[in-house]
């Protein structure tokens, strides 16, 4: 990577064995420039007006120190054994993770890897992630790139209004006894509908907002620990005022004893801030209700009719096309969807969707509930 040539107040030092490249001044990355680092960055000066590339690359460790924080465009990360934050950092553009882990102190929350309002972030992996605290500022949607020393954990959070601020953590110890967090999470107090709670792992979420969370499970989650089928798996949240775990209800769920994935329904992240999996009382049972549409007009199954909407007319549909894409949302459904796509993702706005199978969901919010199942729209 090409250094830019900076006349600045910086200067390197050693600290023990690792050498360090000390900001005292305002350094700037200006647009088309970049700027590598193969040392220990210590930021005491101005170092948040970049336009260009900024690189860590080191063979061994590398940390990133001082009294303010660094805010990046774009970003690459080839540290083998990890970049270390002691200050926290933003990305305002693209975080690259070529090789190795961004480690933050999970003892102290406030520092975080940043990804702003137009952020994103590519490579990530088992080897490369956010090992501790990882926020989206400004965001509606987001998938936090989150895992502990060995996996990445990812979790998706998908606001009900306003964009915020949110961060996230994922924590591969049992809730009873986190080694970090000051309180602990007893995973035998329940709240209804709950039999039992993972021992396994967690996630920490704080955020101010309602929303739903995309959580996954792998073969280190155990949920056979405390299920028996599949339709008994949950996401549970732990009620910070009245200290017990609750049922977060599930929108949709995709997998196996080993290895799948859950949606939450909405719920308020500032009163359920611990996240994990559990047993409900209830199980999810299989939703069997797939529908036909045709599109020749002829007054069958022109169409999409779901009978709880009458119970509910306070709703929000969605329906995706086979690659996971939305292609209808209507908020306040009332069975009128006659096979015409309103999102402006697949094509124009008002156009009849191709021939074939679809995906939909339907959270009934006056029923405090959610169904879920295909539609196939024919000739």
């Amino acid at each position: 990577m090409k250094k830019l040539p900076i006349v600045l107040a910086l200067f390197s030092q050693v600290i023990g064995a690792q050498e360090s490249l000390h900001n005292m001044g305002n350094l700037k990355i200006h647009e088309n420039g970049a700027i590598g680092f193969h040392s220990n960055l210590i930021n005491n000066g101005s170092f948040d007006e970049n336009l260009g590339l900024a690189g860590f690359f080191n063979g061994t460790s590398t940390s990133i120190s001082g009294t303010f924080r660094p805010v990046f465009n774009d970003l690459e990360v080839m540290v083998r054994q990890d970049l270390f934050l002691e200050v926290g950092i933003g990305i305002e553009r693209h975080l690259n993770f070529i090789d190795g882990t961004i480690t933050t102190p999970r003892a102290i929350p406030d520092v975080t890897t940043d990804f702003l309002e137009e952020a994103i972030y590519s490579g990530q992996r088992d080897a490369a992630k956010v090992d501790g605290y990882a926020a989206m500022v400004e965001k509606q949607q987001f998938l936090f790139p989150v895992g502990d020393t060995e996996r990445l954990r990812p979790l998706q959070l998908e606001l009900a209004n306003d964009s915020i601020t949110a961060t996230c953590a994922y924590f591969f110890e049992n809730p009873n006894t986190p080694k970090i967090l000051i309180d602990n999470f007893d995973t035998q107090i329940l709240g209804d509908n709950v039999q039992a709670v993972s021992t396994a792992e967690f996630w920490h979420l704080k955020g101010i907002s309602s929303g739903k969370v995309e959580i996954q499970w792998d073969d280190r989650s155990t949920i056979g620990n405390f299920v028996d089928r599949i339709e008994q798996l949950t996401i549970v949240g732990w009620h910070v005022g009245k200290k017990e775990w609750h049922d977060l209800g599930i929108a949709a769920q995709n997998g196996d004893m080993a290895f799948g994935r859950m949606v939450s329904d909405y719920f308020d992240l500032a009163v359920y801030p611990i996240l994990t999996f559990g047993r409900n009382t209830t199980p999810m049972q299989p939703l069997r209700d797939n529908y036909l549409i045709t599109l020749n007009n002829d007054g069958i199954n022109d169409y999409l009719v779901i009978p709880a909407v009458e119970q509910s007319p306070n709703n929000l549909l969605k329906i995706f096309n086979r690659w996971g894409r939305a292609v209808y949302i209507d908020e306040n459904y009332r069975n009128d969807f006659n096979g015409k796509n309103n999102t402006d993702v697949a094509l124009k706005k008002s156009k009849n969707l191709p021939i074939g199978l679809y995906f939909y969901v339907i959270e009934l919010k006056d029923l405090d509930t959610s169904h879920q199942g295909y539609l196939y729209i024919n000739e």
